[in-house]
């Protein structure tokens, strides 16, 4: 009784990825997602050693939760130049917060790019995984972290990856909103101004 339906499972399969059955169980593989998790998060910590704020706008980053610390300016930051900033506080925010748990201003100002990158990369996997299957799944999260820059930008001392995760969880809120063709709510209104 059990080989017609495991006969009807792999012709299925068969059907669905023609002559790539073997890559397709490879894909969907648990210890391939295993492997492609830890390298995601040893090169993602790897990425920028050695540590240093360099270009990049990286000082200016930086300086500003370092102000936060210093000088408790909460909702005003300048620049080392004098200058406004002009990027969103938040960010310094949770530097600053960091800072004052772990006392070391390499993890404080890395963290938040880090644990963004992470956050991100396990958004796309599961809802990738949702969509596509696990094959759909695994081949988004190595597509975004296999590349050249996201492990570049996973711990430099910037806004880049928070703001990509912010910008992904909207995108994602409009694609659930259409999926579903559901209204808006005003819990959803409020969260897309957050």
């Amino acid at each position: 009784m059990s080989e017609p339906v495991a006969q009807s499972a792999y012709s299925i399969r068969r059907s669905r990825f023609g002559p790539f059955v073997p890559a397709a169980r490879l894909l969907e593989n648990s210890a391939t997602l295993m492997i492609v998790s830890v390298l995601t998060i040893m090169l993602f910590a790897a990425g920028n050693l050695p540590w240093q704020l360099e270009d990049y706008d990286q000082a200016k980053q930086a300086f500003t939760s370092w102000q936060i610390v210093t000088a408790p300016h909460l909702l005003y930051q300048q620049t080392p130049s004098g200058k406004v900033a002009t990027k969103p506080p938040l960010v310094a925010w949770i530097s600053a917060f960091l800072y004052r748990v772990t006392r070391s201003w390499e993890i404080a100002w890395r963290a938040p790019s880090f644990a963004a990158a992470l956050a991100l990369g396990t958004l796309l996997w599961r809802r990738a995984a949702v969509i596509a299957g696990a094959a759909g799944g695994l081949i988004a999260l190595a597509a975004f972290s296999l590349n050249l820059l996201t492990p570049r930008l996973a711990t430099l001392v910037r806004t880049d990856m928070p703001l990509a995760l912010v910008t992904f969880l909207i995108a994602l809120l409009f694609f659930d909103k259409i999926r579903r063709a559901q209204r808006w709510q005003a819990r959803d209104r409020a969260l897309l101004f957050l």
